[in-house]
């Protein structure tokens, strides 16, 4: 997690004590960039207030929403209008710096990332903006093919570099090669093959705070651990089924003449929670039924198989940990953070975060999905392990 400073042991930690000092000192800066990350503003003065989100499961990790005051309208949606022109060929960086005695003030960057959107309402501005994985997201022009056994990190930087990134110093050469040939179409979006590549490396791709190109492995050991003097709350789970579905029927194709309908059928099993025994009363099964055309099955096995894949993926349930602490704003994706304490103990692999950069508490988050089994009651359980 110290990666926002640059590798500075000592000012990582330096940081993280003012930051839990009821007298620390706290500002946050606000700069206007162009796309090539060049500086040409500085809004420090006029911010009011904001947040930054993280969602991993989006089609950017990042975004931010941000609040300024600009009683004289200096700030202006246009290209080329008002003294500090806010438009879509404009990135924002935010910084939140903390004051350290002995060493001074001392800088984490939070977000850096192009202008989504903007309102006004009177003197008060409010910017959205994406991480700069939403530049990722252009369509592939004429479309490419790799042949198998090329490098993977390779086709990662080709696929980011037809997207305009000249930063790709975070993407180490690793040894990973395309198991198959790869073609990407016209209307593909580079930056979700680039996602979809890494995570067939185990790792993840992403645009850091900074808005570099990083591809890095997940951690394996907490880089934070949260107690009772960084907590706001205890562990918060909550698991809830994915679905109300207990039954699927799958329909083959109209037949010929007298011969009977390819028909395949599925249900969750009696002692499965959300089952149609489960949720029934006096005796009489509540049914849940999804009905799947398959105009292009051919064979019996064919509607089964079918079938059975749908009322599996319907014995999952989406469980979620979360738990609010200082604004810490160093934690990134898929950082590993270690809670101890009276507020609980676990482990929370950041999913989803949102961090506040005025005053309050900063909400850490992961969703994950995992199975459902029976319990010996037969009310069902999650499965699996966390992380």
């Amino acid at each position: 997690m110290q990666r926002a400073f640059a590798g500075s042991t000592a000012n990582f930690k330096a940081w993280v004590a003012a930051a839990k000092s009821d007298s620390q000192r706290r500002r946050v800066r606000v700069l206007v960039l162009t796309l090539e990350l060049d500086q040409v503003g500085d809004l420090t003065e006029k911010f009011e207030g904001g947040q930054v989100n993280i969602d991993v499961t989006g089609d950017v990790t990042r975004t931010l929403d941000l609040q300024l005051n600009d009683p004289t309208r200096s700030i202006r949606f246009e290209p080329d209008q008002g003294d500090f022109p806010i438009y879509l060929n404009r990135v924002i960086r935010v910084f939140d710096d903390r004051f350290v005695d002995g060493i001074g003030w001392v800088s984490c960057p939070v977000f850096t990332g192009p202008v989504q959107s903007m309102s006004r309402d009177g003197a008060s501005v409010s910017l959205r903006c994406d991480s700069m994985d939403r530049l990722w997201l252009n369509d592939f022009d004429d479309g490419k093919t790799w042949p198998a056994k090329v490098k993977t990190t390779a086709v990662i930087k080709a696929l980011l570099a037809s997207t305009g990134e000249v930063r790709l110093g975070g993407i180490p050469d690793l040894d990973n090669t395309l198991g198959d040939k790869l073609t990407v179409g016209a209307t593909d979006k580079p930056g979700k093959v680039a996602k979809n590549l890494a995570r067939g490396m185990n790792r993840v791709l992403l645009a850091d705070p900074m808005g570099r190109a990083v591809l890095r492995k997940v951690q394996g050991k907490p880089g934070l651990t949260l107690n009772d003097d960084t907590v706001g709350s205890g562990l918060r789970r909550d698991s809830a089924p994915k679905a109300f579905l207990n039954q699927v029927r799958v329909l083959g194709p109209t037949p010929e003449g007298e011969k009977p309908r390819l028909v395949g059928r599925a249900a969750l099993k009696p002692k499965i929670k959300g089952s149609a025994a489960s949720l029934g009363r006096n005796g009489k099964p509540r049914v849940f039924l999804k009905i799947i055309e398959a105009p292009h099955a051919d064979s019996q096995k064919d509607v089964n198989q079918r079938a059975n894949a749908e009322i599996t993926s319907q014995q999952t349930a989406e469980d979620t940990l979360s738990i609010d602490c200082l604004p810490f704003p160093h934690i990134e994706e898929y950082d590993l953070v270690a809670v101890k304490g009276q507020a609980g103990t676990g482990r929370i692999r950041v999913k989803q975060a949102s961090i506040p950069l005025v005053d309050g508490l900063a909400t850490l988050g992961a969703t994950r999905t995992a199975p459902i089994r029976p319990s010996k009651h037969g009310k069902g359980r999650l499965g699996g392990s966390g992380g």
